[in-house]
């Protein structure tokens, strides 16, 4: 039967585990959420590469929700023609954009739990942090919020740097001086674009 490590070393466990007997409980929607953000943040501060198992498990999230969505946005559009078609455009294309990006969202957050689940059963350095998250959340072990502090990296920022605190507002201008907090530079693995549910 499959060992349950629900705390404890979860690498120590993988990593002694008979092949195919590992299973991680799935956490609870309060630790995902918690996981959710700090799993981005070590992202963005490590500058972390996405290998290709985790790129599958994002690719199959990202191709539902669109999938989805799509199909909710267009059938909203062809409903709206043949229920009231002297509605013209552009106004008869809003309610399909609205259906599409909210179905979108709630797609996304629907399957944060299957894609942690496919996280947390990685062997990737990703499946690794994310396990190691997962312990830590669950034994208030330290987290990367504590090395990073819970902003995500502005432009220029070297890899494990910790951010500084925001720039002064000058008088003049009423912008800061660095760049706004927590702007996120291109090519960034971008964690944050799923929605986790807020904790209780």
């Amino acid at each position: 039967a499959p060992r349950d490590f629900s705390g404890g070393s979860l690498d120590a466990a993988y990593l002694a585990r008979p092949s195919g007997v590992l299973h991680v409980a799935r956490p609870n929607m309060q630790e995902l959420s918690k996981l959710h953000h700090e799993l981005g943040l070590w992202m963005a501060h490590s500058k972390y590469q996405l290998t290709p198992p985790d790129q599958l498990s994002i690719w199959r999230v990202q191709n539902t929700s669109v999938t989805l969505s799509t199909g909710a946005g267009v059938g909203a559009f062809f409903a709206l023609k043949r229920l009231r078609p002297s509605i013209k455009f552009p106004l008869d294309i809003v309610p399909g954009f609205l259906m599409f990006y909210f179905t979108h969202r709630a797609a996304q957050v629907s399957q944060l739990p299957g894609l942690y689940d496919s996280f947390l059963s990685l062997s990737s350095p990703l499946g690794f942090k994310a396990r190691e998250i997962l312990d830590a959340v669950r034994g208030s072990g330290r987290l990367p919020s504590h090395d990073f502090g819970t902003q995500l990296p502005g432009p220029g920022a070297r890899a494990g740097q910790r951010p500084s605190a925001p720039a002064a507002v000058p008088a003049e201008s009423g912008e800061p001086a660095g760049g706004w907090a927590g702007e996120r530079p291109p090519g960034e693995p971008n964690l944050q674009a799923f929605d986790a549910p807020a904790p209780p």
